[in-house]
């Protein structure tokens, strides 16, 4: 009697699984210290000061998930002269007869885990905006390859939150975050971070803006702090903010892949135009002084946290193969619902695998209420003992610290899952919407087809293709197994149409599309095309109307 031999492996992670970051805390307190010292020397016996400002624009602000709880500001020497506003806090020192001085603020701060209240699609492109924030800058300049690829990321999208998720992501993927780079030292303009392919994080962020304002959306730059792995403290951090219409101002932190949203360890310091713009601006008013100023020396320390957030998503993963042979790919789906009214962008971390073909983060955004899924393989190990079972945890977790697990079987002897095989698996699974074209006709095409082939009766998906333009149409109308989904006067310019449907609108299997329309001197044309659709899970009285004909 031959023995099976259990092995059950532990792998070590992937990647950290962030679990010295707070992204899963509802509130974060804070204490925040800047200080800075400067000089003033006398160059000639005669050497004269009327006075000397220190203005200083980095101190926490009020934002949609911060409160600034307390705000102190000292000096040495002190000063009566002291001023604050929105955007500046001002020492002033009248015929100072010190030479050394220093200026300390001190704050406390509460934060939020907040999401934006985004709860339905804004329109994209943005109507014409007019606002300084969608001007080029010294540092966040603008060029045709900066616009051309901008508009490339985002061809045919019609939902804001989607085109600036997909810029980001596009960054993030492409441009590569290297501090090694001589940019730690000298920030370079946009359009030298694009044609160079790296950056840090202002850099990273000024693309962002960049690509963003190319594109008539107003996008700002973020001067803060914010929580880093490096010896697991605050640093001096940037990121972009994206102006929503009827919703504000919504944070993109592209070095952190935080996509509308960021994490409670992000203290906001400042707002402005470009990255260029001086934290501290001295101004004075002498003869023959020699002025010297010392870095910036700023501190954050954590005082507590708050409670742990709620599940803002569910996530489950899955292989589409189990019980494989050696050297197998294995395609997994990692099921993602947001439980949310607003939408949810998400980071999902593969932290427990085998090898991967692929890196191991992928982002997704979330529509309110709804569940994607994304996909990796994984490879099996060609060398494996006889008679021995493996098992091996497939572990993922979401950037709130919600994990899954899957306890995946291998052994001699298994189906061998090929590379090719367990792509096409994933595209079945991943395209369970048909994608597909309609003959072209010569003034009117029809793109992108997107439907689900195979929905239940009760399931309810959408229907999503592209109108393309070639020339000017008129009395344009689609329709649906003769149902008019669709009616426009004219149609100038290429348009995306969604629809809600149900399986219960297909139960004769039967998906038959028409398009009509006429040309500039009144020519009808018609454009139809029958697609596959079979649903499934038909209730048991409709299989007998079905039966009989009745319906």
């Amino acid at each position: 009697m031959k023995r099976l031999l259990i092995l059950f492996l532990l792998l070590m992670p992937l990647a950290l699984a962030q679990s010295s970051d707070y992204n899963n805390y509802e509130t974060l307190d804070m204490k925040f210290n800047l200080n800075s010292n400067f000089q003033l020397n006398d160059m000639a016996k005669d050497s004269k000061i009327d006075f000397i400002e220190a203005n200083v624009t980095i101190f926490p602000h009020e934002s949609h998930n911060s409160q600034v709880t307390s705000l102190i500001a000292t000096s040495n020497p002190t000063t009566d002269d002291y001023q604050k506003s929105d955007d500046m806090i001002s020492f002033k020192w009248d015929k100072p007869t010190q030479s050394n001085f220093k200026i300390n603020l001190e704050s406390t701060v509460k934060s939020k885990n907040v999401l934006h209240a985004v709860d339905s699609k804004i329109k994209f492109p943005v109507t014409e905006v007019r606002s300084q924030f969608t001007s080029p800058s010294n540092h966040i300049d603008i060029n045709k390859d900066i616009h051309d690829k901008a508009r490339e990321i985002v061809k045919y999208e019609n939902d804001l939150f989607m085109a600036e998720f997909k810029l980001a992501q596009w960054i993030e993927q492409n441009i590569k975050y290297d501090l090694s780079t001589l940019t730690a030292d000298v920030v370079q303009p946009s359009s030298w971070v694009l044609e160079n392919r790296e950056g840090v994080c202002d850099e990273l962020t000024n693309l962002f803006i960049s690509m963003s304002r190319s594109l008539g959306v107003p996008a700002r730059y973020v001067t803060g702090v914010a929580h880093t792995n490096i010896n697991n403290e605050w640093g001096p951090h940037a990121w972009a903010e994206v102006y929503f219409p009827d919703v504000g101002w919504v944070p993109f932190d592209v070095t952190y892949g935080q996509f509308g949203w960021v994490d409670p360890s992000h203290t906001k310091l400042k707002t402005t135009l470009d990255s260029g713009d001086p934290s501290i601006k001295y101004l004075w008013r002498g003869r023959r002084i020699d002025f010297s100023a010392e870095e910036i020396n700023i501190n954050t320390e954590l005082i507590k946290t708050g409670n742990k957030i709620e599940n803002l998503a569910s996530i489950q993963v899955l292989p589409l193969f189990d019980a494989v042979g050696p050297g197998s790919y294995v395609p997994i789906e990692v099921k993602v619902a947001n439980n949310n009214k607003y939408y949810l962008p998400e980071k999902i971390v593969v932290t427990k695998a085998p090898e991967l073909t692929e890196r191991n983060v992928k982002s997704v955004l979330l529509e309110p209420h709804t569940e994607e899924s994304v996909f990796w393989i994984i490879k099996i190990p060609e060398t494996l003992e006889p008679y021995t079972k493996y098992y091996t945890t497939i572990e993922v977790e979401d950037m709130f610290h919600q994990s899954s697990q899957y306890n995946l079987t291998y052994s001699v002897g298994r189906e061998v899952i090929t590379k090719q095989k367990a792509e096409s698996m994933i595209k079945t699974q991943d395209e369970n919407f048909v994608v597909q074209d309609i003959p072209s006709s010569p003034l009117v095409q029809i793109k992108n087809l997107e439907y689900n082939k195979n929905p239940s009766y009760k399931e309810q998906f959408k229907i999503k293709f592209l109108l393309e333009q070639v020339e000017p149409a008129k009395d344009l109308k689609v329709f649906i197994n003769n149902r008019e989904i669709v009616s426009l006067d004219r149609l100038e310019n290429s348009k995306n149409v969604e629809i809600k449907s149900q399986g219960k609108d297909f139960m004769n299997n039967k998906f038959h599309l028409r398009v009509t329309y006429k040309d500039e001197s009144n020519a009808p044309y018609n454009l139809e095309q029958d697609f596959p659709i079979l649903v499934k899970e038909l209730p048991w009285y409709i299989v007998i109307f079905k039966a009989f004909g009745l319906i």
